[in-house]
Formats: structure tokens, sequence, C-alpha cells
């Protein structure tokens, strides 16, 4: 096995290490810091900063901060991910973060090496269509009366759409009337000791539909944070008074699927790069069609 795939594996073991541990690595090639947080994986590197730094990129984040160790506090830059991540793609970027070549033009500049990976991966955020967003908003409406507890989570860049009590749910959209594919992407998998829900809403362009402001207000009132809302749909370009906000779509249909082994193909990165001689899939984006899968109908419009 390589020194990269070594520490590849390491930066793996996260999910079983104990909160608050730090870890330190130090290779020939490769130094820093792994990181257990109580919500959270992190790999940082020291970095000498003027000025704070954030940005997220494909689910992950890079900011500056401290890090506390036993006998001091040193400046670093992390890169972290909330406990749902896909472990073998995180692993895969903190290889390259932690890489002693790598270090000065992740140093001089940390916002064109994000760009760079969103590149590689892809940036859904900046794809997100209006009926995406309504599509979403509907799916979270629904599961938000029912768990207070809900918190919608795209816009920040997250692998899941939202987190749910006792699931994790994915939101797919469709404007065309017959259609019932999706595309999935390789963050799209069971996560450990959660179950996990594909939303699938169906939406028809109407003047006086449903739109994002009704949405909004309808989740206020329901008891969701109105500043923490409209802060995600910010991040996403939609503030308030822009126009977009009151597009107006007909709901036609909501549907869930429960995923699981038997009806969808969760094929994890470690299972693919099996048959992969070079271990070096990174990531993989399937078409599924959802008709012949058993569903639960939330919402279907009578025709």
């Amino acid at each position: 096995m390589s020194e990269r795939s070594e520490l590849q594996e390491k930066i793996k073991q996260l999910s079983i290490m104990t909160p608050g541990t730090v870890s330190h690595i130090s290779t020939p090639t490769a130094e820093g810091y792994i990181c257990r947080g109580t919500g959270d994986y992190s790999v940082a590197i020291p970095y000498d900063f003027d000025k704070p730094f954030y940005k997220t990129f494909v689910g992950i984040t890079i900011r500056t901060s401290f890090l506390n160790l036993v006998d001091k506090s040193i400046k670093v830059l992390y890169l972290n991910a909330k406990l749902t991540v896909d472990l073998s793609k995180f692993s895969y970027i903190c290889t390259q973060f932690l890489d002693l070549e790598e270090r000065k033009a992740i140093l001089s500049d940390p916002a064109q090496w994000a760009d760079d990976w969103n590149e590689i991966f892809g940036n859904s955020v900046r794809k997100m269509m209006v009926f995406d967003v309504v599509g979403e908003l509907v799916a979270f409406k629904h599961i938000f009366s029912l768990d207070k507890t809900a918190k919608w989570e795209g816009p920040n860049d997250d692998s899941q759409d939202i987190v749910a009590k006792d699931y994790l749910a994915e939101v797919k959209t469709t404007t065309l009337k017959s259609d019932y594919s999706v595309h999935i992407n390789s963050a799209f998998q069971l996560a450990e000791g959660k179950k996990e829900k594909l939303f699938f809403c169906r939406l028809e362009k109407k003047p006086y539909g449903i739109t994002i402001d009704s949405l909004v207000h309808d989740l206020v009132l329901g008891g969701y944070n109105e500043n923490e809302l409209n802060d995600s749909l910010g991040k996403l370009g939609y503030n308030i008074g822009c126009e977009e906000r009151t597009v107006g779509y007909d709901l036609l249909a909501l549907y869930s699927f429960d995923v699981d082994r038997s009806s969808f193909p969760l094929i994890s990165l470690d299972e693919l790069n099996n048959l992969a001689p070079k271990k070096n899939i990174v990531g993989f984006s399937l078409m599924l069609d959802l008709s012949s899968l058993q569903k639960n109908t939330i919402f279907e419009k009578n025709k």
C-alpha cells in the first residue's frame, strides 16, 4: 500500500475516534493534524493567517481557526465536514490537503484550491434552479410538520438536503409530467446508523402557484426560524426581494422512497474501488428510474 493510501485509511479511522481526539500526522510527504469533533471530522495544517477565511465546497468547509494542543494553541487552516460526509471522498481530499507538495499552493490561495476541487466534484448549489429550491422546500415543509428538529441543509453545500431526527433525506424535483428518472451522485449512500429517504417532487409552472416566498411564510408559521431560512436562501442567490422568489409552481405530486439495498444500488466508493486496480475512483454518478419502485404517496393531485 502506498504512503498516500495509508494516510487515506488513517483518515477514515476518524469514524471510530473518540470525540475531542487530536492526532498529529508526520510523514516524509505529509504533515498536519487529524481531529474528531462532536459533530464533525477535521484535518488541519499550520497557517499563520492575518484575517479570517471561510469557504464551503461539495459538503466540506475550509476555514481558519485555532487548534488547542496539550501545551499551546496554534493558528491553523481547517478542512472539516459533518459526520454524514462520504468518508472516502473526504479522506481523498484530505490527503491532498496534508500533502507537503500542495502546502504552498493551499496557503497562498485557499479559495482557489477550494474552487479547483469544486470543478472536480461539481458544485450542486450553483446549479440549483428555482424549481429545485421549491421542491426541496415542499419536501422540507412536509418533514418539518412531523419533526420540528429537522434542518434544511441543502444550501450549506451538504451531502444531504435535509437532516431529520431519524433519517437523512435527498430531494429530487422534476417539471416533466411523466418523468421518473433522477440523477444520483456518489454522496447518495446509506449512512452508518441512519436511514435515508429519497423525496421525489413533481411541479408544473403556474403564475399563481406556490412560490419560495409562500413556502417560507408557511415554514415560519410552522415554527422554523425565519432568519435561518432566509440566510440559507441567500446562499443560493435567492435573497429577500429577488424576483425568482415569486415564481409560481403547481404541486402535482410528492413521493418518498426508502433507500435500501433491495431497491437502490447502494454502491460505496470503497466497494467500487475494489474493482479498480489503482483504487483511484473518487466519485461517480447514476441515472435511476424510480417508476418501478415502491413509493409512499404523500401528495398526488387529481388528474
